[in-house]
């Protein structure tokens, strides 16, 4: 099965990572924050966004967004909607010529003009 990379740890990438998972695709969770990634890495949880929901053994969780990106077929992204360019941007390399699926969450974005994006 084609290896699967969710760039975004928090509740919604979780879920996704769990299901993904138990479909039974490696996935490589990418969560932004060092110590939240460890930790998620170390307890096998995300205990700060979905407590109680343990990861199945094929998900890796990382901070490293270039090896993460690299190392899928499939890139899901579960990032919020106003930070989607500045991830895609770091690995445009990596991810040139590979499956993405954004799931980024809407979220009300003000330009300097006060006009919504």
């Amino acid at each position: 099965m084609e290896k699967i990379s969710v760039i975004g740890m928090g509740s919604w990438g979780t879920t996704l990572a769990i299901l993904l998972a138990e479909k039974g695709y490696p996935v490589i969770g990418w969560e932004w924050i060092k110590e939240r990634a460890d930790m998620m890495q170390e307890s096998r949880e995300n205990t700060i966004f979905l407590k109680g929901c343990p990861f199945p053994e094929n998900i890796e969780v990382t901070n490293d967004l270039a090896n993460a990106s690299a190392e899928s077929e499939i890139i899901v992204l579960a990032v919020p909607s106003h930070v989607v360019r500045h991830i895609v941007g770091q690995v445009s390399d990596e991810i040139h010529k590979k499956n993405i699926v954004n799931v980024a969450k809407e979220s009300k974005m003000k330009l300097c003009c006060g006009c919504p994006k």
